[in-house]
């Protein structure tokens, strides 16, 4: 069983950094939605 928790009692709108390497790795520039990355990283393995 996976358990997770949040570090914080709610969500902010703060921008993370994303760092990637190898192929396709410039695909991965700029400013995203979060959900940008789960879908790349589909669509980049074939899935």
């Amino acid at each position: 069983m996976t358990r997770a928790a949040f570090a914080s009692g709610g969500h902010t709108g703060e921008m993370v950094p994303l760092l990637a390497a190898g192929p396709h790795s410039e695909r991965f520039g700029g400013i995203h939605e979060n959900t940008f990355i789960g879908k790349m990283l589909k669509e980049l393995v074939g899935r």
